[in-house]
């Protein structure tokens, strides 16, 4: 029936934009993630780099610090937000 059919599109679409929500915030959540975590390096590359000792586990240690492969999830996810908008 004609009521049946509007139900179940009402209902899908609230399921859709429950979903699109959802991912809106997550997508808030990561691009607040992301401001944080760059205004972090941003101070922190500013800075001029000194060292006390010099020796290759410091220097590893230093790079380790500017790594961005901690954040490859969170990017991946922001990357096929944008594309897919």
């Amino acid at each position: 029936s004609p009521n049946s059919h509007k139900e179940g599109n009402s209902k899908l679409l609230v399921k859709k934009l429950k979903e699109t929500l959802a991912t809106v915030q997550q997508l808030d959540k990561n691009m607040s993630n992301l401001r944080s975590w760059l205004s972090r390096v941003e101070a922190e590359l500013s800075r001029p780099i000194t060292y006390s000792v010099c020796h290759p586990q410091e220097i590893q240690r230093r790079l380790a610090e500017q790594q961005v492969s901690g954040k490859h999830s969170m990017l991946q996810f922001l990357l096929a937000r944008c594309l897919s908008a």
